[in-house]
């Protein structure tokens, strides 16, 4: 358990009717793509960002991305990898966030 590789990532919620992002960190990126399909799959989504537009455009407007992984490193704290997967850190020429 302790020496399996944790491999977090930078991932976006996007709408593709209006192009617009939610931007998120994950710990487990595949983790959340499945809590993401789970919620587009029942109805209601599970980020409260995205309510207004979900009922608007439907749920099949929005779509999973990883943009970006990041494997730690076995000496690497905790608190250091979630720090390397904020997502305030990141910057888009052009593109709309909610």
């Amino acid at each position: 358990y302790r020496e399996r590789e944790v491999t977090g990532g930078v991932c976006a919620v996007r709408n593709t009717a209006t192009g617009r992002l939610l931007l998120l960190s994950a710990a487990d990126p595949a983790a959340r793509r499945k809590r993401f399909a789970f919620a587009a799959s029942t109805g209601p989504p599970l980020l409260p960002a995205l309510t207004d537009d979900w009922r608007r455009y439907g749920r099949d407007c929005f779509v999973f991305e990883v943009l970006e992984t990041l494997t730690r490193e076995p000496e690497q704290a905790e608190a250091q990898f979630r720090a390397e997967l904020d997502v305030t850190r990141l910057s888009a020429r052009g593109a709309s966030f909610y």
